[in-house]
């Protein structure tokens, strides 16, 4: 966004000095930059570490960027973690927007009738506004404020209106809006079906019903497990159910390490002592799911909120384009330093075993001098990366002929 130029294979440290040596032109022509992330509480904690450290970039008196976070209330809790403390240290001003009141509810939806094309009416009698008083209380009460909220139970209610040939929105439009669009509130709120008694309904939700109707559900999704005597009673019952039925946490490092290694862990530097790496991705969706590692990724549900997940979407519009994979790469690949033709590494041999790129014997190393050298296995030479190349396009990848975590990825699933 700054056009700043930068190379694929240039190191994090590279990056961090271009933008430095940027931030200081501008410093000096008297230009300010600003940095907005917005949703960044779907950030994860190692991507907001690395936030921090852009906060680093400073004079001697002043700092060389302002960075602003914006985010929903969750935001809140990523920052009150240990291991973020020293970001949250560094935030020098907060600003938390509360919900809106019934009478800034009252402007709001009078704004974007506005906006919308209608007439402000907001001077109107009441008996003449689009949105009746009790519809406006109503609308307050059941989206608490909330403006994105606001906005689905209005809409809803207005196609309401139209569908009922009605020049008004009323009270009963906004209900019928929240059944439309709300989960119901407790059992209450879900009526029976005409011509049956809520005891058909008591006696579904039985422990013996609840239990038998998890066991066609488990068994339909392949999944065998044992219960024990143990397991029948009700608190057996509910265990069960917030087992199968549970929601994923928020930080994936937790889920994957789990599932991995038994152990929940907070963050992805404590993978250090074992052979995974959090590789975190924005590769597209058909680009994922190629491999047996561990992965999740992210998707908004029906709220518009972004959770993680492990099964691959069934609506690939609800993929957001993060995803973690716990990763091993190749021995001796460091991440931070993607490999390119004309260098030496170890996990060029490595490639060059997958993709059959060994030296021939019919090929002689001439030194400088004249003189008849071995062959480095650690050299990408233009051969290889001729191959590489190839491998990139068979699947799909950026033929850059540069390893790095993705190509190296693909080729962990290759034969052979």
């Amino acid at each position: 966004d700054l056009d700043i130029v930068y190379g694929d294979s240039d190191s994090l440290r590279d990056l961090y000095r271009y933008l430095n040596e940027f931030l200081i032109s501008e410093y000096a022509e008297g230009r300010k930059v600003i940095c907005v992330i917005d949703e960044a509480q779907a950030m994860p904690p190692e991507l907001l570490e690395q936030v921090r450290l852009l906060t680093n970039l400073e004079t001697h008196t002043e700092k060389l960027m302002t960075v602003i976070l914006v985010g929903q209330p969750e935001l809140q809790q990523t920052l009150a973690r240990y291991d973020l403390r020293q970001l949250n240290q560094r935030i020098t001003a907060r600003y938390h927007l509360r919900n809106l009141s019934l009478g800034e509810v009252r402007e709001y939806v009078s704004f974007r009738l506005v906006r919308a094309g209608r007439p402000d009416d907001s001077s109107a009698s009441s008996r003449d506004r689009l949105f009746t008083d009790g519809a406006l209380r109503r609308l307050w009460q059941a989206s608490g404020g909330v403006p994105r909220m606001i906005n689905s139970l209005a809409d809803r209610a207005l196609l309401g209106a139209y569908a009922r040939e009605k020049t008004r929105v009323t009270t009963a439009l906004i209900k019928g809006a929240e059944k439309e669009i709300l989960p119901p509130k407790n059992s209450a709120d879900i009526a029976p079906a005409a011509g049956r008694s809520n005891r058909g309904i008591a006696t579904l939700f039985r422990p013996g019903a609840v239990l038998l109707l998890l066991l066609v559900l488990v068994i339909a999704g392949g999944v065998f497990f044992t219960l024990s005597d143990k397991s029948l009673t009700g608190a057996g019952i509910r265990q069960l159910a917030a087992h199968y039925l549970h929601t994923e946490p928020e930080n994936p490092v937790t889920v994957l390490s789990t599932e991995a290694f038994g152990q929940p862990l907070e963050q992805c530097a404590q993978l250090s002592g074992t052979d995974y790496r959090c590789l975190w991705v924005d590769w597209p969706l058909n680009q994922l799911y190629v491999g047996d590692y561990l992965q999740l990724i992210q998707v908004r549900d029906f709220n518009g909120n972004n959770r993680w997940q492990r099964e691959k979407p069934q609506a690939p519009d609800k993929y957001n384009g993060q995803a973690l994979i716990f990763w091993q790469p190749p021995q001796g690949f460091d991440a931070d330093h993607l490999i390119k033709p004309g260098e030496r590494s170890t996990v060029v041999g490595w490639v060059r075993q997958k993709l059959g790129g060994s030296w021939d014997h019919d090929w002689q190393v001439i030194g400088p001098a004249g003189d008849g050298q071995a062959a480095d296995a650690d050299f990408y030479d233009p051969l290889l990366a001729n191959k590489v190349e190839q491998f990139q396009r068979a699947n799909g990848l950026l033929a850059d002929r540069i390893l790095g975590p993705q190509t190296l990825y693909y080729l962990q699933q290759a034969g052979g």
